[in-house]
């Protein structure tokens, strides 16, 4: 399996869903060639076969390519994947997972009722 990232870019006319080594990177690129205004939304580790299986789950909800009609259940499965990274953790993929460190909604939520 490759190492990088099965990510979920969104707006509000369609979902990307694609794999990079550096997601946070072809975020921007991909933001420059379309002119949408995308959004890195959830990313899971994985490879290009990981990528296969994701498009083939929603394959109902394809527009096009690599391309698809919004829906909250394509972010819920991203967010509920073992291996979802939340997009805002730096990471590279040769960087050991600290667990801990990475933020998830559950973990979000929890901060907010402690205060």
């Amino acid at each position: 399996m490759s190492k990088g990232f099965v990510y979920l870019l969104t707006c509000s006319e369609r979902y990307k869903i694609g794999f990079s080594t550096f997601p946070w990177m072809r975020k921007t690129q991909v933001k420059v060639d379309t002119k949408l205004p995308l959004m890195l939304t959830a990313m899971i580790r994985g490879g290009r076969d990981t990528e296969r299986e994701t498009h083939a789950l929603f394959a109902s909800r394809k527009i096009e390519g690599e391309w698809f009609e919004p829906c909250q259940e394509v972010v819920d499965w991203f967010e509920g994947h073992q291996d979802y990274i939340y997009p805002g953790t730096p990471y590279h993929p040769n960087w050991p997972i600290d667990e801990n460190a990475r933020p998830h909604k559950s973990t979000e939520t929890n901060k907010e009722d402690s205060k």
